[in-house]
């Protein structure tokens, strides 16, 4: 739990309730194995609070921490074998 202290591209800097800072490092613009891009962008603000479990940073497959793939899904349950 803390407050953001600073927001960058690069780095979210978290300021804990105990005092120190503890510094989350973004990956910008690296390569996958797919070679595909993989960059994450920060989507908190400077001075917001956040506890344990909030998602500070969006991938390539997510917005607002929701999985978002750019495609329906169509799923369907077989039984097999009984």
């Amino acid at each position: 739990d803390g407050i953001v202290e600073s927001v960058s591209s690069s780095e979210v800097v978290v300021r804990t309730d105990a005092g120190r800072s503890d510094i989350y490092k973004l990956i910008k613009f690296k390569r996958s194995n797919q070679g595909t891009c993989i960059n994450q962008r920060p989507i908190v603000v400077k001075g917001q609070r956040v506890e344990k479990g909030d998602i500070i940073a969006d991938g390539p497959a997510t917005d607002h921490g929701e999985i978002s793939l750019g495609k329906n899904v169509l799923v369907g349950f077989m039984t097999w074998e009984g």
